[in-house]
């Protein structure tokens, strides 16, 4: 396999979704734990779509499937951020609608994306 920064990111991603999911089990003091487990499980659930997406792409796949792939990492750190930061009382949630967005209009984009012939 060669380099594939998707697959790093997305690896990354899910590191960091584990590590959350410990510190919030074992050290945070969660206010919140229904909306912390909510962040985590998308978190997670996120970051492996990330990777099998990462591992399907093809040179000949278009902007539009790589900024699928974006959308789902930038609505993953939005939604999810603001709703473990709001969780444990550090800040609101404010971001959580506007990633949660970014995440229904990436999935929607994969749609697409699945239905449209590859690029030249």
């Amino acid at each position: 396999m060669g380099r594939n920064p998707w697959l790093a990111v997305s690896a990354l991603l899910g590191a960091v979704g584990v590590i959350l999911g410990a510190l919030g089990s074992h050290l945070f003091e969660v206010l919140r734990p229904d909306q912390y487990d909510l962040a985590n499980r998308y978190h997670l659930v996120h970051a492996v779509l990330l990777a099998a997406l990462s591992l399907t792409l093809k040179p000949e796949d278009g902007m539009l499937r790589r900024g699928v792939m974006a959308g789902f990492a930038v609505g993953l750190v939005l939604f999810c951020g603001a709703l473990y930061l709001s969780s444990l009382g550090l800040a609101g949630s404010r971001l959580a609608p506007t990633g949660g967005s970014i995440l229904i209009l990436s999935w929607i984009g994969l749609a697409v994306s699945a239905l449209l012939p590859p690029s030249r």
